[in-house]
């Protein structure tokens, strides 16, 4: 059984959400009928059944929920579960990763390591470099490689941190947070998570935690890089 990226995003929401979400909110988020969504929620319940949860809680008039026992389970698997086996990214998601990965780099990256990562062919993947080559443009960025170095930005660091910031958002929406960080820091993000909420003992501002994650997120990019 494979989830395609919106009964992901779905999940997450319920994940993230600490009341029933409804049918019209997850639709509207979604921008599809209320019917695509009970289709989605069918193959989402496959999915945890397969996996060996329970189906999602459906209150009438409520919407859906998770309590927050079945949240940590299936949050936890979302972390581990491999791509190729349980989710089959889209190619805007594949895009998002290779362009994250990129712009993250510790070493050099070539086409076998985005292989490796995003388990698809070759021709998919040259494919998805030749559509994030074009929609870099945007940016003013350019995507080069290099023989010995691999594949590279050229570009102003404004102009990479406003496209960090658009595939960052555009995977914690689709993957959540808890995947994301494990895939791009390995889950060693506590202390940029931690000098976040201490912020707010000598702010007016209070974050929802899904302004932290965001926050968290992001920075860890920028001091990676």
């Amino acid at each position: 059984m494979i989830l395609n990226a919106r009964c992901v995003q779905i999940l997450n929401m319920l994940l993230s959400s600490s009341t029933h979400v409804t049918t019209d909110k997850l639709a509207q988020s979604m921008q599809v009928s209320k019917r695509t969504v009970y289709y989605d929620m069918q193959k989402i319940n496959d999915w945890l059944r397969s996996q060996g949860f329970s189906p999602l809680k459906h209150v009438r008039d409520l919407g859906f929920y998770l309590d927050d026992q079945a949240k940590k389970k299936i949050s936890a698997a979302l972390q581990t579960m491999q791509p190729i086996r349980h989710y089959e990214y889209s190619s805007d998601e594949r895009k998002a990763w290779i362009g994250l990965l990129i712009f993250i780099r510790s070493g050099r990256i070539f086409l076998h390591d985005l292989l490796e990562k995003l388990q698809v062919s070759r021709s998919t993947l040259l494919n998805d470099v030749k559509k994030l080559k074009s929609e870099w443009q945007l940016f003013q960025l350019e995507l080069a490689f290099h023989r010995k170095q691999g594949y590279f930005v050229i570009g102003e660091e404004k102009q990479k941190r406003k496209a960090i910031v658009h595939y960052a958002a555009q995977l914690l929406a689709t993957v959540g947070y808890e995947r994301l960080c494990s895939e791009l820091f390995g889950g060693h993000i506590l202390p940029v998570k931690n000098i976040i909420r201490q912020s707010e003992t000598f702010s007016a501002i209070r974050y929802t935690n899904d302004v932290i994650h965001t926050l968290t997120v992001y920075l860890s990019i920028f001091l990676k890089r």
